[in-house]
């Protein structure tokens, strides 16, 4: 890869995410629908398909999850530009990067360029959302083929040298907050399309960082214009020892990228070294697209979500001994619309009064191989006298519901009962 990269910066054959807009977000538009699109800043692939598990599960839509290359460096305000209508990207002597000339560094400038792919178009912070009253929040995209909505709970957390080892707790919050912003969107919005992306992912270490996981400013030759942990801006003809150079060409410049091998990080003053992006990890460059599209209850298209399903598959339905195994089968591997469950499962009597300890079964197996999904559970019943001529029922009940998910009946025929009892 860093063959190719020393040639380009895009690898050939992967998405790119400087055609995210036209390649993502235009073909929606032209169908005649309008488009949502989320931009969680540092997004890391790996949490968004954490994301996407949990809005095919607890969602009435469906969801899938791809990715592309983010553009280099890795960074916020490239990543953010690349992500806009443009028909090219230029980075400025002052290291700002521009689309087609205009700033893109700021919601407001954000939301010109939108407006100027479509009057009507708009970029909102999800903050701004949040704090709108449902009419304002439909008056605001009344008019738009396109909304941008930016939330920021990852990278607000780890780009702070204070707070960034608490960004694996900022993943679980952006995780929640993304799946109420889709409900928000297709509530109060009615959003039918909505696509979640990134501007760029991160790397983190726990570990304190050795001295020989420090790169120096000095190993660069030549003048610096710009230099952050994983990626260094300097003059077209700089070399750089121990670093992979980058043509900036994708974004119009003869300046030059480097970016340290490895995850090895650049020396430099403030903030924090353990949590950083930039550079061409695969943590860092590896952006996701999630696609979600809303499906009404009415419509043919729509899948309720299910639970995972048990099924007694022991063949015998009496009991000969005060303690007893039976073995159970989770008919269906948890995956998109069908989710995990836990049952409770006992002997009862016909007043539905349990003769036997409960055990908890938590059918939440994935695999697709069958005899993975299946369950042996060891019974020990109560020191009561039973009635072969009776009928007792092992039941199995979802916690957290009342009614019986099953009712199975036995016979109960033991020569003797426990001496001790529950």
């Amino acid at each position: 890869m860093s063959d190719e990269l020393g040639e380009s910066s895009a690898l050939p054959g992967i998405p790119n995410q400087a055609d995210f807009y036209r390649s993502c977000v235009k073909p929606i538009v032209s169908s005649g629908s309008r488009v949502f699109v989320v931009i969680s800043d540092a997004l890391r692939y790996e949490v968004a398909v954490e994301l996407t598990n949990s809005l095919i599960r607890d969602t009435k839509g469906t969801a899938k999850i791809t990715a592309m290359q983010s553009v280099f460096p890795s960074a916020t305000k490239f990543g953010m530009a690349a992500l806009l209508p443009h028909r090219e990207l230029q980075l400025t002597d002052e290291i700002k990067v521009l689309c087609d000339g205009e700033p893109t560094d700021s919601t407001e400038s954000r939301n010109k360029i939108l407006n100027g792919a479509h009057n009507g178009n708009v970029a909102l912070t999800y903050k701004t959302l949040l704090g709108m009253k449902q009419a304002e929040r439909r008056e605001a995209v009344s008019r738009a083929e396109v909304v941008y909505v930016y939330h920021n709970a990852i990278d607000a957390v780890g780009d702070k040298a204070a707070t960034e080892d608490q960004v694996f707790e900022a993943c679980d919050q952006a995780v929640l907050e993304l799946k109420n912003l889709v409900r928000l969107l297709t509530n109060d919005l009615s959003a039918a399309n909505i696509l979640i992306t990134a501007d760029h992912g991160f790397l983190y270490s726990y570990k304190p960082l050795e001295e020989s996981d420090k790169a120096e400013k000095s190993f660069v030759s030549g003048r610096i214009i710009e230099l952050d942990r994983r990626y260094v801006i300097a003059d077209g003809d700089c070399t750089a020892d121990h670093m992979l150079k980058i043509p900036l060409k994708h974004v119009n410049s003869d300046l030059a990228g480097f970016t340290p091998l490895d995850n090895i990080r650049m020396k430099k003053q403030g903030g924090g070294m353990n949590y950083v992006h930039g550079g061409i990890s695969l943590q860092e460059c590896v952006v996701p697209v999630i696609e979600f599209k809303n499906i009404r209850a009415t419509s043919k298209k729509f899948v309720d979500v299910k639970k995972a399903k048990l099924q007694l598959i022991s063949q015998s339905r009496k009991v000969s001994n005060s303690i007893f195994s039976l073995d159970f089968y989770q008919k269906e591997p948890v995956s998109g619309k069908t989710a995990a469950a836990t049952y409770e499962i006992y002997m009862a009597d016909a007043a539905g009064t349990a003769v036997s300890d409960k055990k908890t079964v938590i059918a939440d197996k994935t695999s697709n191989n069958g005899s993975e999904r299946v369950f042996r559970e060891r019974f020990t019943l109560k020191s009561l006298e039973y009635k072969k001529t009776d009928t007792y029922y092992l039941t199995v009940v979802e916690k957290g519901t009342a009614g019986e998910i099953d009712r199975i009946e036995f016979t109960i025929d033991i020569a003797f009962v426990n001496d001790f009892d529950f």
